[in-house]
């Protein structure tokens, strides 16, 4: 390791030991080497990164022409970086490293020179190719503040002649724009000013605007829905909302229009086996497309029993008698029709697909509807009909 060192020689022979030899000598600390970077374009905090450490020293970056020291870290291996965390001007430098090992220095590197520029803003969002809904938030990040000053995004369409928006970006670097677009695929491209000084464009950015992915309110996740249901939610006036079943999105099973009060509504016959299942919608407009929605679950009930007795306006003196027809090997319940919570009667059989059943108890006299169901299924409504008082 580096340091004075003495070196003390004896020889002995014939059990004779002669006089003490010494050397002093010094191990020098090794001159750094700098790597990166070398001749290139860097921003104003650049990273020096170099080769030739050794562990337990501290490395030391200078300005060349003035000696100022920029920066240091201790050394743990062979391979060293040094973060200048000062901000550099723009324009050309020239730099050295030493490194010192328990108050030995080494000689300083060869120097290097390189040139701060103003790099263009990143473009943070949207991503290149991506999809966005409309009025989406653009954002990104340039120089931080420094010195007084903030950094001038420009953001630039494609083709145009002046810039989309100007915005100043955040004392962080960050900056973002809300914008307006219209449906569309644009190309976006971004260059800063700072201090005066403007920096390239970027890379293009190329995205697509398309309309946003609908809301399905009603009916609501794992709702209990029958064999024809009307499906509603909310999406962007005049655009178009189709549905199809999770597991078939390329069969739309319908399509609706968006109303200027920003409400939609689609009724659509259930073609479905009984139990959960899960419908998608997307927003459309020309050829322009969400993405599907997440899914939206609901239990699916079987057909509703149908009744074929009694006649609207039928009147009954004694205990009602209703018919109907179902599926046979499932009990019918039937029900208040103001509230199926309120049942009238359980465990009448259907047999061959017909049926027939009786309230447990007497009906008041007045106008009646009922309801009547077989385990999961939706509930059928019979026609109205009077129990005589008398």
């Amino acid at each position: 390791m580096p340091g004075s060192y003495t070196v003390n020689v004896t020889q002995t022979i014939n059990g004779q030991t002669s006089n003490k030899a010494s050397l002093a000598f010094t191990v020098v600390v090794t001159k750094p080497v700098i790597t990166s970077p070398i001749g290139g374009k860097v921003d104003h905090n650049p990273i020096i990164r170099g080769t030739a450490g050794i562990p337990g020293a501290t490395m030391r970056v200078f300005d060349a022409l003035t000696d100022r020291p920029l920066g240091n870290i201790p050394v743990t291996g062979n391979e060293w970086s040094v973060s200048i965390l000062e901000d550099l001007s723009f324009g050309n430098h020239s730099i050295y490293a030493k490194q010192e090992y328990g108050g030995f220095p080494s000689e300083q590197s060869e120097q290097v020179t390189f040139e701060v520029i103003l790099f263009p803003p990143s473009i943070d969002h949207p991503q290149e190719d991506e999809n966005v809904a409309r009025a989406p938030l653009i954002y990104g990040h340039a120089r931080k503040f420094s010195e007084l000053d903030t950094a001038t995004v420009e953001l630039w369409l494609e083709g145009a002649e002046e810039p989309l928006k100007t915005v100043r970006a955040w004392a962080n670097g960050y900056w973002e724009y809300n914008s307006q677009l219209p449906l569309g695929t644009y190309k976006l491209r971004a260059k800063q000013i700072f201090a005066g000084t403007p920096s390239d464009f970027s890379s293009d950015r190329e995205f697509t605007v398309v309309p946003a992915v609908p809301v399905i309110e009603s009916p609501a996740q794992n709702q209990h829905v029958g064999t024809m249901v009307t499906l509603s939610g909310f999406g962007y006036a005049g655009d178009w909302v189709e549905v199809a079943w999770s597991d078939a999105r390329e069969s739309v099973l319908g399509r609706t229009q968006v109303q200027a009060n920003r409400s939609w509504s689609l009724a659509l016959p259930i073609d479905k086996p009984a139990g959960e299942q899960s419908w998608v919608v997307r927003q459309v407009f020309d050829e322009y497309s969400s993405a599907w929605s997440e899914v939206h679950p609901v239990r699916l009930l079987s057909s509703a029993p149908i009744f074929t007795a009694p006649e609207p306006g039928h009147w009954y003196a004694g205990l009602p008698v209703f018919q109907g027809t179902g599926e046979t090997g499932k009990a019918i319940e039937l029900s208040h029709w103001f509230d199926t919570r309120q049942s009238l009667s359980t465990g009448d059989g259907v047999d061959g697909g017909e049926w027939t059943a009786s309230p447990d108890a007497p009906l008041r006299a007045n106008s009646h509807w009922v309801k009547a169901r077989q385990g999961d299924s939706a509930w059928g409504e019979s026609a109205r009909f009077e129990v005589d008082p008398g």
